[in-house]
């Protein structure tokens, strides 16, 4: 019993003190409009930051849509014509069959060592 009142008093002068640290506001007449605006305020600001994050967002997928059309849209260039060297060879060969007999050599010129 003398535990639980020792407990009891510790605890009202705890909140006593609690009490004094913050004493009671009264309210002004001015309280919830100055709470409104300063509410309004953040949330201007927060507004802001999203507007701006929306319209980079929908920027980036602008871009990204555009280069998705530029990859897959086919090119209106004509692509180099790219033949092996044994193509080239054959190609000579069937050229010159012709204007040569079947069984004539044929000149390869001779690889550039470059040290490898």
């Amino acid at each position: 019993m003398e535990q639980s009142n020792r407990l009891e008093q510790e605890l009202d002068d705890l909140l006593r003190h609690y009490r004094d640290a913050c004493p009671d506001m009264e309210g002004s007449p001015l309280f919830l409009p100055r709470l409104w605006e300063r509410i309004d305020a953040r949330e201007a600001n927060v507004f802001a930051w999203r507007r701006l994050a929306r319209g980079f967002v929908t920027f980036a997928a602008a871009v990204s849509i555009l280069f998705a059309l530029l990859i897959f849209l086919p090119s209106q260039k004509a692509l180099p014509d790219y033949t092996s060297y044994v193509e080239t060879l054959a190609d000579t060969q069937l050229a010159g069959m012709s204007a040569e007999p079947a069984n004539a050599p044929v000149y390869v010129p001779p690889r550039e060592d470059r040290g490898l």
